[in-house]
């Protein structure tokens, strides 16, 4: 019973230390904001709890939107480096990828793309199977 405490306890301060940390690291970025912005401060002072949790549901949705773009510039972009032939043996993606609704098959799904959108000092790793 004294070992499962003292694994319990453990466990919790595991996971205090853990909150601490990432609560360090989103202070470490409000400070190096106010540094851009020194009057961000005063200015969050001033707004109510709900005005604040509607700024921050904003930002949350500009960032989304910000990231869906960037994704679909990239996307249409990137079509360009694949084959143009999809029905030519030599050129086509093995598997082919199907024209279906769900995206079960493309992207990190699919073991060509996969391996395209694997950062370069992962490849090795990614060419072997193991867990990355």
């Amino acid at each position: 019973m004294l070992f499962v405490k003292f694994i319990l306890s453990f466990i919790w301060l595991i996971e205090l230390l853990r909150s601490l940390i990432e609560t360090e690291q989103r202070l470490h970025l409000y400070r190096g904001i106010l540094k851009l912005m020194p009057n961000l401060r005063a200015k969050l002072e001033m707004v109510s709890r709900n005005g604040l949790k509607k700024i921050i549901n904003e930002i949350a949705r500009e960032m989304s939107d910000m990231c869906s773009a960037d994704l679909s510039s990239v996307k249409h972009k990137g079509l360009k480096y694949f084959p143009q032939n999809k029905f030519s043996k030599s050129d086509a993606l093995d598997p082919p990828i199907p024209e279906v609704s769900d995206k079960s098959m493309r992207g990190i799904f699919h073991p060509q793309l996969a391996r395209f959108l694997c950062p370069a000092r992962k490849l090795d790793q990614f060419d072997t199977g193991t867990e990355l």
